[in-house]
């Protein structure tokens, strides 16, 4: 699966290439949890359709199962 568009927002598929961009907005968060690694949500979501977005200068995380979609972290 591609991108995917919802609302006129283009959510970008979630790949090892969006580590930098993950990372770049971890890196300006104060909190140690492993929910907040992007090693974590890669693995999580190996067998999944994850996409990202930015949005009004936050990072957005989406899980798509069972065709819903659903925001797996709050913005970043």
């Amino acid at each position: 699966m591609g991108n995917l568009t919802v609302n006129k927002q283009r959510l970008k598929r979630f790949t090892i290439a969006t580590k930098p961009v993950m990372e770049e907005y971890l890196a300006k968060m104060d909190v140690d949890l492993s929910d907040y690694t992007f090693a974590a949500n890669f693995i999580w979501l190996a067998n999944s359709s994850g996409f990202y977005a930015l949005i009004n200068k936050c990072f957005c995380l989406f899980v798509m199962t069972g065709g819903e979609l659903t925001m797996l972290l709050p913005p970043i």
